[in-house]
């Protein structure tokens, strides 16, 4: 069984209310229109969490507010960042601002408004130097005046599949 089987059941299990609030799986050809929509290609972890379910419903979150985007939404808030540079890391009170902007980040869950601390959380977009297979890693939009003085993206350096494997543990844990 693939992780993402794995949280759909958990969730199905553990979390009745929010298994019912799971959207219906995106089909092949939903996926297909996304990329192109995006000019995109997206990971296979990805593509194969979607063919089971489309993200959460609106107003649906996690325990710590976390709501994974169904496929409509990613486009509107992945569209609004595109282009936009951003404020990547401090360092020893040195800002880095990208010069290069974001064009391969896909905004894929949000956190409820009231979380003082993140905003949203992306998925970076790399080909493989070696296989040029598409992956992904996950970073989180800081908002500022929480534990940032400033608005930063910082990446946990995890992947998509590896990320949602830690949703699945902390699920089973609740």
């Amino acid at each position: 069984m693939n992780p993402f089987e794995e949280l759909y059941q958990t969730i199905e299990k553990e979390q009745p209310a929010l298994f019912a609030q799971l959207l219906p799986a995106a089909t092949p050809k939903a996926i297909e229109d996304f990329e192109k929509t995006l000019t995109l290609s997206l990971p296979d972890d990805f593509k194969e969490l979607y063919l089971l379910f489309n993200g959460f419903a609106p107003h649906t979150y996690l325990y710590d507010g976390l709501r994974l985007l169904p496929l409509n939404e990613i486009i509107e808030q992945t569209q609004h960042i595109k282009g936009s540079p951003v404020v990547t890391y401090e360092m020893a009170g040195e800002f880095f601002i990208a010069n290069k902007k974001q064009n391969n980040l896909l905004i894929i869950a949000l956190y409820e408004p009231s979380n003082p601390d993140i905003a949203w959380v992306g998925l970076k977009l790399s080909p493989s130097k070696k296989t040029q297979k598409i992956s992904g890693k996950i970073c989180l939009m800081y908002k500022e005046g929480g534990i940032h003085d400033f608005e930063e993206m910082v990446s946990i350096g995890e992947t998509f599949g590896e990320w949602i494997e830690s949703l699945d543990i902390v699920l089973k844990d609740l």
